[in-house]
């Protein structure tokens, strides 16, 4: 029981995001292993309200690419999973039928979204564990049409954010985080008493260095730029206005999306 609870641990701590891949592929059966083990996280009700795409295919994935500000990860990794809400599921296994969608019901999605992210978390836990590399991908939603055109979602389904998965080029480093002092409140919570900057440190817990402090500088930056965007979320009906027939995924024009890259 130690052994396993200090993998686990140890795996935890380790987990880095990985953008650069071999071109060696992830075997089916291995693949499954990672889908089956993210799909027993935590789920409110059982309700499992999402979908996962598995997409192998290259071109569809230099599409989605495309999307995501041209993000060569997704790309170049041998498999990338599109984690979705999927509401028509819950009308269905609820008996709600047509009460769910297009931002009708905001527990509805907030379950949903939150019940999403943990899939995708335990996705990215299970490969570091087996000795992939993974990053989340959430500049997808730079375009939810597009991506719903290359996917073929129907209304009610909206995609959240990617994994990549496939064999690390290179080792890859964890970023630093904060710690308790700037994040832990005990029984209630209090202003914080420290900098913004207090506590950034590696996962042996040695304090984050001037260049490691000067990347997270930047990746704050980078969030605080993607908020000020004014892109709706991907359920406003804005973005989810009809689209033509894509029989091939390749023959419908690409419009350029001026979202940001989201950071991980």
């Amino acid at each position: 029981m130690e052994t396993i609870a200090t993998d686990v641990l140890a795996t935890m701590r380790r987990r880095a995001s990985c953008r650069r891949f071999t071109d060696q592929d992830v075997p089916p059966g291995l693949l499954d292993e990672i889908i089956n083990a993210g799909l027993r996280a935590p789920t409110s009700f059982s309700l499992q309200p999402y979908a996962l795409i598995v997409v192998r295919e290259q071109r569809r994935r230099a599409a989605l690419a495309r999307v995501a500000n041209g993000q060569a990860h997704v790309e170049s990794a041998p498999v990338f999973v599109v984690v979705c809400v999927d509401l028509p599921r819950v009308e269905r296994l609820t008996g709600l039928h047509g009460q769910l969608g297009r931002g009708r019901h905001d527990d509805a999605l907030l379950n949903s979204v939150i019940d999403a992210s943990l899939v995708g978390m335990c996705l990215s836990l299970a490969a570091d564990s087996l000795g992939l590399g993974s990053v989340m991908v959430g500049a997808i939603r730079n375009d939810a049409r597009r991506v719903s055109q290359i996917l073929r979602l129907p209304d009610g389904v909206y995609p959240l954010f990617g994994v990549c998965l496939g064999w690390p080029a290179r080792p890859v480093a964890a970023q630093p985080r904060q710690g308790g002092p700037a994040l832990v409140h005990h029984e209630r919570y209090h202003p914080p008493d420290v900098g913004v900057e207090a506590g950034l440190s590696l996962p042996d817990g040695t304090p984050a260095g001037s260049a490691d402090v000067d990347h997270w500088r930047r990746q704050v930056r980078s969030g605080g730029q993607k908020l000020r965007s004014s892109r709706p979320v991907p359920w406003h009906p804005d973005n989810l206005a009809p689209l033509p027939s894509d029989d091939g995924d390749h023959d419908v024009p690409h419009h350029r999306s001026t979202g940001h890259h989201a950071v991980h």
